[in-house]
């Protein structure tokens, strides 16, 4: 039958015997024949569908088994972690049993690719039903990518629960580490050879590798967040308060006691644990040693140790104690860095947390820096152990500015909307708003000199803080410039033109003095500490600080401008407004021509009082709560105005007086004669009578 009939390759393969050799066969038809050819093709489709169902149950048991190994993973996930101070060496071992697992779980697809392509029989049907082959290799690699991502999870649990536990402790999770960072490799290749979108998910992310680089900063990461705990319980909070506004002289030493010994004991304490802890990782794990000992020069850290300093001729470094040494050496001058700047950070965060007891003691964020900047130069550290905790300290100032400054500037601005202006005889010549215009002053001058103290080392590039600390700074004083000015002008207008010269003259000699004599200083201080470019920052932040130092001297200009012209425009609407006194309510010619009286008149003339009540009054009234210079001041300006105003309307409307009817009477006599407080028994006439300009007009008229 073989020489007479022909049936399709995989068959014969099947059947295990060779082609016939058609020069061989003499060709010949036998009814008979059909039938056996048809029971022939029977036979192949049930050799097809064997090998399929051998295909899905090869399939169906590596699916099996790669859904059970993610259930254990989801349950190891939650039993993984011992409870807080119990922590156990079995954890690590199954660990690191499921990470020598995993390459298993990662090649399912592989295999069963491999196992797809030997076998001929199901070439032919697997090409006609191509959607079959993809579900398969997408619910492979997504059962290993969730394999990956649980068993990464837990990895990086354990890394930082067992961060400050023994190093032995730590060996099996290190070795772990090894086999997942092996069936990540294998799991790489695979995608490699699949070409990208493979999986079927475009963009899956595939897990990362446990590198050298990633350990130390998981290590670095949960020990530097305890460690900033620990320092935190350092300060003295109970030290911390009011009376440590004003930043302690050169030389002396303002930090807690035994804070500089504590940070010194921390330092030495955490080199000796993680020096122990790095020589444990690297003697567990050879491929991290490897690399570690075989990279770049470029790629090594310049302290303690060289790369020349470390390598061999060999290829592999032999396993003797100065090599793991130099080795720890190398990562502990990586892992340090690291550390600290997760202490600082936790350090700030757990400050953070005290916010109520530091609103409760004005200062206490500010002192606690000072405190802490004078630990760091009594105490011996490293370099990043000196700088990170220096950009806490500027952390706590920075706090400290904006919890007073913030609320201080939403009082002020409210309190403007209802503040009458009206002065207290308890305080100074200052309004409310004032008063709290002028805290927001002192708080950032404060803030300034304790910024102008700080010494600046250390690469300006990865120290965040100090460059936006200048930032804040003088964007707060900006605002609180261009507020006061705007409060002042404004204040200062509405009194005038509605005639309220006791709030005028509170606004103006009092507030407004006392805010140009802050917003004088507050520039001084930033014109030493800005304009020096002390802070070396980038080109950007440097621009910043120009343009806002431009924006505080134009706002500090205008509110001494303001300060200077505001005496101009009194003395212009008094002018203006005894003027129009004087024209409805003065007699004209004949009245003072007809009463010829022998005696001294023994009441003022009703014109005069008029005058005197409308101009005069308020501006006594007024300058009560004033210093003796500002007084002195105030009515030299508004007696010319009321004298000029009444011998300007005089010879204007050509009026002749007689004997007894002579503006010097009226005048005088109308005057009222209330004394000052601060200066009793000493009437305000005689400060217009002081008067230059007031006496050439009165003799004029005369």
């Amino acid at each position: 039958m073989s020489h007479c009939l022909r049936v399709p390759g995989p068959f014969w393969g099947g059947a295990g015997s060779g082609a016939p050799d058609p020069a061989k066969v003499a060709f010949s038809y036998r009814a008979g024949w059909s039938g056996t050819a048809r029971q022939r093709s029977a036979l192949h489709g049930l050799l097809q569908r064997q090998h399929c169902l051998h295909l899905a149950r090869n399939y169906s048991r590596r699916l099996k088994a790669a859904s059970d190994f993610v259930c254990r993973l989801m349950v190891a996930e939650r039993c993984l972690l011992p409870p807080v101070g119990r922590q156990s060496g079995g954890r690590g071992r199954l660990l690191r049993g499921l990470c020598q697992e995993l390459a298993v779980h990662t090649s399912h697809w592989d295999c069963l690719q491999c196992h797809m392509r030997r076998d001929p029989w199901l070439g032919p049907v697997l090409l006609q039903q191509p959607e079959v082959v993809q579900r398969m290799k997408q619910s492979l690699f997504l059962l290993a990518l969730h394999a990956l991502c649980l068993l990464e999870s837990c990895l990086v649990a354990l890394l930082q629960n067992w961060a400050c536990g023994p190093p032995t402790l730590l060996s099996e999770v290190f070795q772990g580490l090894e086999s997942y960072n092996q069936g990540l490799s294998e799991w790489a290749l695979q995608e490699a050879k699949l070409g990208p979108g493979a999986s079927g998910q475009q963009g899956l992310w595939g897990g990362r590798a446990f590198s050298v680089e990633r350990v130390l900063a998981i290590l670095a990461a949960e020990r530097g967040r305890l460690a900033g705990e620990r320092l935190s319980l350092l300060l003295p909070w109970q030290q911390a308060g009011t009376s440590d506004l004003k930043p302690a002289a050169d030389g002396t030493s303002g930090a807690g006691e035994g804070l500089p010994a504590h940070l010194e004991t921390v330092c030495r304490e955490e080199e000796a644990a993680v020096t122990a802890l790095l020589q444990e990782l690297l003697a567990s794990t050879d491929g991290l040693g490897h690399r570690l000992l075989h990279r770049p020069k470029q790629e090594q850290p310049p302290e303690p140790l060289t790369a020349g300093q470390v390598l061999g001729p060999a290829l592999l470094p032999s396993r003797t104690s100065l090599d793991w040494l130099d080795a720890a050496g190398i990562l502990y001058a990586e892992y340090r860095p690291l550390f600290w700047r997760a202490a600082s950070t936790s350090l700030a965060c757990q400050l953070e947390l005290r916010s109520p007891l530091a609103q409760l003691q004005e200062g206490a964020w500010a002192a606690l820096g000072r405190q802490l900047t004078h630990a760091l130069d009594e105490a011996c550290l490293p370099l990043e152990a000196a700088g990170e905790l220096k950009d806490a300290a500027l952390h706590l100032l920075k706090l400290d500015i904006l919890w007073r400054w913030d609320p201080g500037f939403c009082h002020a601005l409210g309190t403007s909307l209802v503040d009458k202006c009206l002065p207290k005889p308890t305080t100074v010549a200052c309004s409310q708003t004032g008063q709290l215009l002028q805290r927001l002053f002192l708080l950032l001058a404060f803030s300034m000199r304790c910024l102008d103290t700080q010494p600046c080392s250390g690469d300006p590039g990865n120290r965040l803080l100090p460059a936006s600390l200048p930032l804040q700074l003088l964007s707060l004083a900006v605002a609180t410039s261009h507020a006061s000015s705007y409060w002042a002008t404004s204040k200062a207008y509405q009194y005038l033109a509605s005639w309220s010269l006791s709030q005028f003259l509170l606004v103006t000699q009092g507030d407004l003095q006392l805010l140009k004599t802050e917003a004088k200083k507050m520039l001084v201080q930033v014109g030493r500490i800005f304009l020096e470019d002390k802070w070396k920052q980038s080109p950007l932040a440097s621009h910043q600080e120009r343009e806002l130092s431009l924006q505080l001297h134009a706002a500090a200009t205008s509110i001494q401008l303001f300060a200077n012209d505001v005496l101009e425009l009194f003395y212009l609407d008094c002018k203006r407004v005894s003027a129009e006194v004087f024209g409805q309510s003065m007699p004209l010619g004949k009245y003072w021509r007809l009463a010829l009286r022998e005696e001294v008149p023994s009441a003022p003339s009703e014109y005069a009082q008029a005058a005197s009540q409308t101009v005069l009054a308020p501006v006594l009234q007024g300058i009560r709560w004033l210093s003796r210079d500002a007084q002195a001041v105030v009515l030299s300006q508004v007696m010319t105005a009321f004298l000029e105003a009444w011998m300007g309307h005089i010879l204007a409307q050509k009026i002749k007086f007689s004997k007894w009817t002579t503006p010097s009477h009226a005048f005088c006599s109308s005057l009222p004669r209330w004394p000052c407080p601060r200066t009793a028994g000493t009437p305000y006439t005689s400060a217009a009578h002081g008067t230059g300009r007031g006496r050439g007009m009165a003799a004029q008229a005369a």
